[in-house]
């Protein structure tokens, strides 16, 4: 019986440690994970928590986990019922203006193009996300 406790002790409790430590890592990474936004020539760090559907630039996310921005503060007013959608228009594109934003284009170092809604502050959030939140708001 003992050399089956020292047995766990010494092997299995250690790879449970290991593959408890890679998962909590992962899920961190896939939960928030940074990438940069450029445009019109300027770097913006972006936070990305795609499991709460966001992706708005490093500065509107606070140390104490808040947002606290024009863009985050457009967020929570995102909605289809403000706007019409014709034909094949980003509805998060559409909807930036009348949240008080511009669309602008960025392309990441892969040459990825990704629309961004940018308001006066400087903030910026993806269109996909000001879908995703107007979806949220109307339910």
């Amino acid at each position: 019986m003992a050399k089956k406790v020292g047995l766990l002790q010494k092997i299995i409790m250690p790879v449970l440690m290991l593959l408890t430590f890679i998962v909590v890592n992962s899920l961190t990474t896939v939960a928030a994970k940074d990438e940069i936004a450029m445009i019109d020539g300027k770097d913006y760090p972006l936070y990305i928590d795609k499991k709460a559907g966001i992706i708005i630039n490093r500065e509107c996310h606070s140390a104490n986990g808040k947002f606290d921005c024009q863009a985050a503060k457009a967020l929570k007013k995102a909605s289809f019922k403000t706007v019409k959608i014709e034909g094949g228009a980003n509805p998060g594109a559409v909807m930036c203006a009348p949240l008080g934003g511009r669309v602008v284009l960025s392309v990441d170092a892969r040459k990825n193009e990704t629309t961004y809604c940018q308001f006066p502050d400087g903030s910026l959030v993806a269109n996909g996300t000001i879908t995703f939140h107007a979806r949220q708001n109307d339910q």
